[in-house]
C-alpha cells in the first residue's frame, strides 16, 4: 500500500462517517482549510471536523510505520466564563464527542479491510480548546500505524549495470597516426552480443601532444556495420593544436548484432574511412574504456 492509498482510505472513512462534516490533512496551520470528504474540494469549515496531522514516519526491515495526530474538533460556546457555565459545558461536550469520533476512527483502523496488515498503536489522548477562526474544542490522538513493507531492490524501478568490458588504450607511449591500422582504433574493440540490449559506454583519454591538420577534429565512438558504420557521438576538439589535454565520453545506447555482421564498438581519432592522408598526430596517448550492460 502506498502512502497516497493510505491517506485516501482515511478520506473515505471521513466521507462514510455520518457525523464528520469536514476533513483536513497537513500541518497545524492548514486547519483553516478543510476539505469536503464527499467531494475532496475545499469548503467552509463545518463541524464535527477531523484533521490528520502527519508527524515522523520510519522505515524498518519489513515494515513502515506512519505516525499521525488525529484531531477531532467541534464548535463551542465562546461564553466560557459565563455564570451559568454553559460555555464550559459546551467545551466538555465537544471533547466528549471528539473522543467518540476518534474511537470510531481507531476501531475502523483496527478492523477495516481497506488497509492491509496494520498494527495500530495510540500513545495518548489530549483534550484541547483552541481559537482558530472559530473557537473549537476536541481531542487529539497520537496514532502509529505499522504496515508490512518490503525493502526489495528487485521491486524498485532502478537500472542495474553489469560491467562487460574494461580495457586500456592500445596506443600507450607511442606516436600514432589515424591512417595507420594500429591507431585507427584507440581501444580494443568490444564485440556486441546478438541479443538486443542497452549499454552504457564511457571512455577517457589523455595525450601529450596532438596536431590536427585536417577537418576530422574529433574523437568518435562508433558501431561498425554493413553497409556503413553507426556513429554514436563525436567529441570535438576546440583548437587545431592541443597539448596536455583530456577527452571524455559517456552515453547510453541500444545495441545488437544481427548475423552475419559481427559488429564491434570502437573509438577512433576522426573517421578513418573519410581520410585520404595522414591528418592527425598524437603522442603518448593513454586511456580507458568501460562498457556496462543495463538491465
Amino acid at each position: 500500500m502506498t502512502y497516497q492509498e493510505l491517506i485516501n482510505a482515511f478520506k473515505q472513512f471521513a466521507a462514510d462517517h455520518k457525523q464528520i462534516k469536514s476533513w483536513g490533512y497537513g500541518q497545524i496551520s492548514d486547519i483553516e482549510h478543510p476539505i469536503d470528504p464527499a467531494t475532496g474540494q475545499l469548503k467552509s469549515r463545518d463541524y464535527p471536523y477531523l484533521f490528520l496531522n502527519p508527524t515522523n514516519h520510519t522505515f524498518t526491515q519489513g515494515t513502515v510505520t506512519y505516525r499521525f495526530n488525529a484531531i477531532a474538533m467541534q464548535l463551542t460556546d465562546d461564553r466560557i466564563d459565563a455564570i451559568d457555565f454553559s460555555g464550559v459545558d459546551s467545551v466538555i461536550k465537544a471533547q466528549s464527542d471528539a473522543q467518540q469520533i476518534l474511537a470510531d476512527f481507531l476501531a475502523w483502523l483496527e478492523y477495516t479491510d481497506q488497509i492491509d496488515s496494520q498494527v495500530v498503536r495510540t500513545t495518548q489522548l489530549t483534550p484541547f480548546r483552541e481559537r482558530f477562526n472559530d473557537t473549537v474544542a476536541g481531542m487529539t490522538a497520537s496514532i502509529e500505524i505499522q504496515l508490512r513493507n518490503s525493502l526489495d531492490l528487485c521491486d524498485a524501478p532502478i537500472k542495474t549495470y553489469t560491467l562487460v568490458f574494461d580495457e586500456l588504450a592500445r596506443t600507450n607511449d607511442v606516436t600514432c597516426f589515424a591512417s595507420i591500422t594500429q591507431c585507427d582504433r584507440i581501444f580494443p574493440t568490444y564485440q556486441i552480443p546478438e541479443l538486443p540490449a542497452r549499454y552504457k559506454i564511457e571512455w577517457s583519454i589523455e595525450w601529450d601532444q596532438i596536431a590536427l591538420i585536417g577537418q576530422d577534429t574529433f574523437i568518435d565512438t562508433a558501431q561498425d556495420g554493413t553497409p556503413t558504420n553507426r556513429f554514436l557521438g563525436p567529441v570535438a576538439f576546440e583548437d587545431k593544436i592541443e597539448t596536455g589535454k583530456k577527452a571524455q565520453f559517456s552515453g547510453e545506447f541500444a545495441l545488437d548484432d544481427i548475423p552475419p555482421d559481427d559488429n564491434d564498438i570502437f573509438v577512433t581519432f576522426g573517421r578513418f574511412q573519410d581520410q585520404i592522408e595522414v591528418l592527425n598526430a598524437f603522442q603518448n596517448v593513454t586511456g580507458q574504456i568501460k562498457i556496462w550492460r543495463i538491465d
